[in-house]
């Protein structure tokens, strides 16, 4: 069976960061705590998952389509920490020198690659496709043959994302993701939502109604409720569309998507990883 693994290279590089007793870590007055993390994540990921390919995508700037249509997309966002971002490039470097395929493209996001990518391979008629990521965007690609392994915890605590389980985990289908989201709102991509409506009236209305269209639709939607859809009603497609992931990203060659892991260059990996004083993750 060929199985892909993507992995959310921004998303997962950010929880290593943030994890504590990986914050401090240094080599040679070099920050590598993310570094370290997220390798260590990789070779259990490896070792557990058994992929048969892999790949790894990165945002290119925190600048994207989306900005087009929303000019306050994360502009809530704090300013990257400045020891953050030379580990992403350390990170690249050692992927790099392992031969692990790197995503990246101007104006998308990682999760839009991964989605693209993801499409694509299916329709190659790759087997199975594991995502793994601590953006709950990407559940919008769960399907039969895509699986979200979500981080919870730490850089060790996942949980895995079915189609099976979906509905439990998040309250609606994964088609509806977006529809919900917009609804909703999402303070980590300042997307507001409709005004006082929570999880659980979005998840409510999205049961009942089906969709974001079937909601603004609705006739029979009363009260403070009805007045909230009125008068900010017409804000919400927007937020739908920033929401949902862009699964047809041009120019884009899924061949990138396909490196081999036994094609992976270990000893030229490992001794990369060896030069941030990080001898402990190596991967075999």
């Amino acid at each position: 069976m060929d199985r892909l693994m993507l992995i959310d290279g921004n998303s997962l590089l950010r929880r290593a960061f943030h994890t504590p007793g990986y914050e401090h870590l240094t080599h040679e007055g070099r920050p590598t705590g993310a570094i370290f993390g997220f390798f260590r994540m990789l070779r259990d990921l490896l070792n557990s998952e058994r992929p048969n390919y892999l790949a790894v995508a990165f945002d290119h700037s925190r600048i994207c389509w989306r900005n087009t249509f929303y000019s306050n997309y994360k502009a809530n966002r704090k300013p990257t920490p400045p020891l953050f971002k030379p580990q992403k490039d350390y990170a690249k470097e050692c992927l790099r020198a392992f031969k692990i395929a790197t995503l990246e493209l101007k104006g998308y996001e990682a999760d839009d690659l991964i989605a693209t990518a993801a499409d694509i391979v299916g329709g190659m008629g790759m087997d199975s496709v594991q995502i793994v990521t601590a953006d709950r965007d990407l559940l919008q690609m769960v399907s039969d043959r895509n699986t979200v392994l979500l981080t919870n915890h730490g850089v060790s605590d996942l949980i895995t994302v079915t189609p099976e389980t979906m509905l439990d985990f998040y309250g609606c289908h994964a088609y509806q993701v977006a529809d919900l989201k917009a609804l909703m709102g999402d303070s980590s991509d300042n997307i507001p939502g409709l005004p006082g409506v929570g999880k659980k009236t979005a998840i409510g209305l999205i049961n009942k109604y089906h969709s974001l269209e079937g909601v603004l639709q609705a006739g029979d939607i009363k009260g403070s409720l009805a007045t909230k859809i009125q008068d900010h009603g017409w804000k919400l497609p927007i937020y739908k569309k920033i929401a949902t992931l862009d699964r047809n990203v041009s120019p884009f060659s899924p061949r990138t998507c396909l490196l081999n892991l036994a094609e992976l260059d270990l000893e030229a990996g490992n001794k990369q990883l060896a030069g941030y004083g990080i001898v402990k993750v190596k991967i075999a």
